[in-house]
């Protein structure tokens, strides 16, 4: 049976309803308002964060990240798939379509 590529972005997402954030120095906090957890985010994060909430195309945000960041795509396109994995598993980021 063969396995699912983790490095698979999605097309899209968006921050879910119950999430309020706040730039802290350098850093991002989240706040699920819902479950009342929060979560935070270093430099890099943030700055992963802002561009994917800047357009809904995630490959879009991964172009604007290579342009910022001396990373090569593959290595680049796990991390992001990696974090967004993480945020939507937290119900901090749903999938759109």
């Amino acid at each position: 049976m063969p396995s699912e590529d983790a490095s698979i972005l999605p097309t899209a997402v968006e921050v879910t309803d119950d999430v309020v954030w706040q730039r802290v120095y350098n850093e991002l906090v989240l706040l699920d308002t819902k479950t009342s957890h929060y979560y935070s985010l270093d430099a890099v994060g943030a700055r992963i964060w802002d561009e994917l909430l800047r357009g809904p195309d995630v490959n879009e945000a991964k172009e604007r990240l290579l342009a910022t960041f001396d990373i090569d795509e593959a290595t680049l396109q796990q991390h992001l798939a990696d974090l967004i994995a993480q945020l939507v598993s937290a119900n901090v980021l749903r999938i759109t379509p």
